[in-house]
């Protein structure tokens, strides 16, 4: 089942991606807020909704088209990490706007919300709730939460 291998998947990657903040050096204080400015002048994280959304069938990349979602995951910088700090329910398929209405309730501390694709409407709705749909479909996670978040991955 579509849970079933979300269960999985969220058992398998953990909930920490090996990122660092953008330009780091000695200095984390400043690093943190350059890169907080750097993501606010992006549409990123900011102190009311530090969060990112994901949907996902896999736990690895971004696949999911919104319509089909009835899992996401939950992502935002700790500690100059994207860290995994939740999986929530979607609302269930039908209703029309109200369901994406009820969405944005559910996401009121998520900036943006990474999908494989999504319809006007949800579109349309999330933007208007300042919730933006990021298409990045076949993305990786790990390299799209960090992009999102205003972090860059450690080099391995």
């Amino acid at each position: 089942t579509p849970a079933g291998v979300m269960d999985a998947a969220v058992a398998v990657i953990g909930n920490v991606i090996p990122v660092k903040p953008a330009d780091c050096c000695c200095d984390e204080a400043a690093d943190a807020e350059v890169v907080t400015a750097q993501a606010e002048a992006l549409g990123g994280p900011t102190e009311a909704r530090p969060c990112v959304a994901v949907a996902t069938t896999d736990g690895s990349e971004i696949n999911e088209h919104l319509g089909y979602a009835a899992k996401l995951l939950i992502y935002r910088a700790a500690g100059g990490h994207g860290r995994m700090v939740g999986v929530r329910d979607a609302p269930p398929k039908g209703g029309g706007a109200g369901r994406w209405q009820a969405l944005a309730e559910a996401l009121p501390d998520c900036f943006a919300i990474l999908v494989g694709d999504a319809g006007e409407k949800p579109r349309q709705v999330l933007t208007e709730h300042g919730i933006q749909v990021r298409a990045l479909p076949g993305e990786a996670i790990e390299d799209a939460v960090a992009d999102a978040l205003g972090l860059q991955r450690k080099k391995r």
